[in-house]
């Protein structure tokens, strides 16, 4: 219901789970098994539990305008040196990797023209700041 806030908030480097197409008695039991915060836009499933940190996403559409609503409700700071820390994949903090041994895993043009990359230890995903960093940057400017 809300994967690209949840996106969103782990590229502001907050770990963030999603569970995608599962139960909500899976969800209550992983928020309650991690002492996590549930965010939900499903009035009747907060409703129904008893979880002390939960909240209701008001903001119907625009991610933005999601995170945003979060980002106030709980004074979270956008921090820049946080940006980019976690996969977005699967959440796990993000680690400094050498180009050298990831050569052949990367395009030959991003191996010419980037210099600084980062690898998911979990799921192996590489990231590099390319222009969708600068995008990134310029969409939260409004944070």
């Amino acid at each position: 219901m809300m994967g690209r806030l949840a996106k969103w908030l782990r590229i502001l480097g907050y770990d963030t789970a999603y569970m995608k197409d599962v139960a909500d008695s899976e969800v209550l039991r992983v928020a309650f098994k991690e002492d996590r915060i549930l965010l939900t836009r499903d009035a009747q499933l907060l409703n129904r539990i008893k979880i002390p940190e939960s909240y209701l996403v008001k903001a119907s559409s625009g991610y933005l305008t999601q995170l945003k609503e979060v980002m106030d409700y709980f004074s979270l700071k956008l921090d820049r040196k946080k940006i980019f820390t976690r996969c977005l994949e699967c959440n796990v903090p993000v680690a400094a990797i050498e180009k050298s041994k990831i050569i052949g895993k990367i395009p030959p043009h991003v191996a010419k023209t980037q210099k600084q990359f980062q690898r998911c230890p979990q799921c192996r995903k590489i990231y590099w700041p390319a222009t969708h960093y600068l995008n990134t940057l310029n969409k939260l400017k409004g944070l």
